[in-house]
């Protein structure tokens, strides 16, 4: 399954990233107008990707006063961008969640290009002699049934208006 990464920010939009197509444009005008941004700062995907987008514009903010790490997971560090007036990336089901509590608008901008994908790997058994073979495989083949593909197709739709993940049952090699 997958969604999309966003960059949001305050609904004033001082940064004037709305009808921008692009998060590295976005990006750009942020460290040109100097918005505070907050970063995860925490290895994880999405700062692993943040830390990409920036590298890819020619921008090192790390050095910058408009630019503050959490430490925190996408969650908190979402829910401190709104509460302080900032931007951040955050994955677009994350944001469904938590924007469910914000009383006021959000500047949104989504990336077609920038897929967070969820997967699952059965690994070799010949290279990982003490895995449950048949355990992942039943795991995979629940992940992978017509089932469940339909629940993550409407999972929080009807308390977020959109649902959190897209499907991705396309099956490789199995």
């Amino acid at each position: 399954m997958y969604n999309r990464f966003l960059l949001v920010g305050p609904d004033d939009d001082p940064a004037g990233i709305k009808g921008e197509r692009s998060i590295r444009a976005g990006l750009k005008k942020i460290a040109e107008k100097r918005c505070f941004f907050l970063s995860r700062g925490d290895n994880s995907g999405t700062h692993v990707l943040e830390k990409r987008l920036w590298r890819e514009i020619g921008i090192d903010p790390t050095k910058e006063k408009w630019y503050q790490e959490t430490g925190q997971g996408m969650g908190l560090t979402l829910k401190m961008a709104f509460d302080k007036g900032a931007y951040t990336i955050t994955d677009s089901g994350t944001y469904l969640v938590i924007k469910k509590g914000v009383k006021r608008e959000i500047t949104a901008l989504s990336d077609p290009k920038l897929l967070n994908t969820y997967s699952v790997i059965e690994v070799n058994p010949e290279f990982f002699k003490k895995i449950n073979r048949e355990g992942a495989r039943s795991f995979s083949d629940f992940l992978f049934s017509q089932e469940i593909q339909n629940f993550i197709r409407i999972f929080g739709k009807e308390k977020y208006g959109s649902p959190l993940f897209i499907p991705g049952s396309k099956r490789e090699g199995g």
